[in-house]
């Protein structure tokens, strides 16, 4: 069976950083995600249908896993796009793979690094606070864990201090 694994989580919780762990072949993460012994491909598309297409490629292929990154306007709308996801493709396994951050005062550390908030850093910090980005990061949390009612499976990894797996 083929299996497709999208990596959500919010600003600064290493979602870049897991994938380019991925791409190097890190054995510890390989064996994380269980991707170790199958021939898997890494997509960081942003742009939904382009997605779309890869994936309707990918079922062709005979490569086993999809890795896919997730972003929050995947999950947005009543037609989302992991609900198209679920309908165009009723036959791939599906996970959804959330990184989070535990340490709500490194998940705020981390957030004010990432190069969006770094571009207007004056501004965003009058904008944000830590309770705010904690509270973004709880709602993808729960927005996703609505979709293992849908088939998806959802694994939720602390990467305060490496990779932890909570659920």
């Amino acid at each position: 069976m083929k299996k497709l694994i999208l990596i959500f989580g919010g600003a600064g919780c290493g979602k870049h950083t897991l994938i380019n762990s991925i791409k190097e072949e890190n054995e510890d993460v390989m064996h994380l995600l269980d991707i170790a012994n199958y021939s898997y491909g890494v997509i960081e598309e942003l742009d939904l249908d382009k997605k779309h297409n890869i994936i309707s490629q990918f079922m062709n292929m005979e490569m086993d896993i999809l890795i896919a990154l997730g972003f929050y306007q995947d999950i947005e709308g009543n037609d989302t796009f992991l609900r198209r996801i679920n309908r165009d493709f009723p036959n791939l396994e599906k996970e959804i793979i959330f990184l989070n951050v535990l340490d709500s005062e490194l998940l705020f550390e981390r957030f004010m690094k990432t190069p969006s908030i770094q571009a207007d850093y004056d501004n965003n910090c009058k904008k944000f606070s830590k309770e705010m980005v904690q509270s973004i990061t709880n709602q993808m949390k729960q927005r996703l864990l609505a979709y293992e009612s849908e088939g998806y499976k959802v694994i939720e990894i602390d990467t305060t201090n490496g990779y932890r797996v909570i659920n």
